[in-house]
């Protein structure tokens, strides 16, 4: 059962990481919307919509891991959702600092690992609840 240890962490962590894009829109939407260029402004939105979007699919993957007795795929995915999280999210966020610019090159590698995360997320919920199903035993 230690697997529902870790889905349960993950449910928490996506929890918290969604908590933080909600508090990082507020702070854009009230302050950054004044010191941003426009621009700039869409960078950090799309970073915010992208934490969102991508810590509500941490939850849902460690949901589904909690339920099954297959979770290892699942629990993958939630793995690749933190770290798209903080190579897309992080990096884009980072560009907007006195980051340097070469930090921009892990904005994509985050890209494809938001993709790789849902593809797993799909196998490993296709695979934990590919269930056969048993016959009804009839009785005559």
């Amino acid at each position: 059962m230690a697997h529902r240890d870790h889905a349960r962490r993950f449910i928490l962590l996506g929890g918290i990481n969604a908590a933080l894009a909600v508090g990082s829109g507020a702070f854009g939407a009230h302050i950054l919307a004044q010191i941003l260029t426009g621009a700039q402004l869409t960078t950090f939105k799309t970073a915010v919509y992208y934490h969102m979007v991508h810590a509500l699919g941490m939850v849902l993957a460690g949901q589904m891991a909690s339920h099954t007795e297959k979770p290892r795929m699942l629990l993958w995915s939630c793995w690749m959702f933190l770290a798209g999280i903080v190579l897309f999210c992080g990096s884009l966020h980072g560009l907007l600092t006195s980051a340097p610019r070469w930090i921009g090159i892990f904005t994509p590698v985050g890209g494809f690992t938001f993709m790789a995360a849902w593809m797993t997320l799909g196998i490993g919920g296709y695979r934990a609840y590919n269930v056969p199903k048993v016959p009804k035993e009839h009785s005559d």
